[in-house]
């Protein structure tokens, strides 16, 4: 009897255990519409979310989604004003507010948030996750596409349904340069990209201007030279070639795409 209420104790505890490890997955939707949608966010793919609640699975398209709540509570001040500038984030559980946008959902219990910061590449588990912000809460979506379709002073527009737009700015081959960009791009059926492209939306079949690039991504090339990328690699870039610098959009099917890229391109020191 010992032995056998033992043994059922500890299967209760097991059990327990997995219950608290699956209701760390609950998430709430935020849609940009106001709408607030309850349940497991188990994968983003070039569909979108999917959110997963009694049984069902539903798809929103990422356009759509304001945030991902993990936890309850508003945004801390300090993150505040970076939402209200269009700018997206997630918002750790222990306070710490970092400038990134999702770009994946995987793995299994913790998901594996995936997001593109100014550092690179960062993976955290939806455990340690408060808030995701793909858009300000306080904006609706009109504003929001108002406000990112201002271009910092002294940027090059990058139009997203243009496969190459001219710098005007002639380099030489060796000399090195500081290209940044910021914005967001719609590439297609209700799927978006930053200037680090969505590994989400990257379908292997597809043969885009530059291979070794996400969908979406900011490239370049000189005058009708080979593409090469020009972020989420070491800095500055150094020039392949002589000749007019182009950049563009690592996507095979421009015409479906909405937005612009804003980029500022700034000699360094050295050749």
């Amino acid at each position: 009897m010992l032995k056998r209420t033992f043994v059922t104790g500890v299967l209760s505890l097991f059990v327990g255990l997995a219950t608290i490890s699956i209701a760390q997955e609950v998430a709430t939707v935020v849609l940009r519409d106001g709408q607030r949608l309850t349940g497991e966010v188990p994968e983003l793919d070039s569909r979108g979310f999917t959110v997963r609640a009694n049984g069902h699975d539903q798809v929103v398209p990422v356009s759509s989604v304001a945030a991902i709540e993990y936890a309850p509570g508003e945004p801390p001040p300090e993150a505040k004003a970076r939402l209200d500038s269009g700018q997206p984030l997630v918002v750790l559980r222990n306070g710490q507010v970092i400038d990134g946008r999702l770009v994946d959902i995987g793995g299994d219990v913790p998901k594996r948030l995936t997001f593109d910061t100014s550092g690179g590449r960062r993976d955290i588990p939806s455990t340690e996750v408060a808030k995701v912000y793909l858009y300000s809460p306080t904006q609706n979506a009109p504003a929001a596409a108002a406000a990112a379709a201002a271009p910092p002073p002294g940027a090059i527009v990058v139009p997203a349904t243009q496969p190459w737009t001219p710098t005007n700015i002639r380099v030489q081959r060796g000399e090195r340069y500081q290209i940044t960009g910021t914005g967001d791009i719609g590439i297609g059926n209700n799927a978006s990209s930053g200037v680090g492209g969505s590994p989400a939306a990257t379908i292997a079949t597809i043969k885009y201007p530059l291979q070794t690039a996400p969908v979406g991504a900011l490239i370049a090339r000189i005058d009708q030279g080979q593409p090469f990328p020009v972020v989420n690699v070491a800095q500055p870039v150094t020039m392949p070639a002589t000749g007019m610098l182009y950049l563009g959009i690592n996507d095979d099917h421009v015409e479906d795409n909405a937005g612009n890229y804003f980029v500022t391109v700034v000699r360094t020191a050295g050749k």
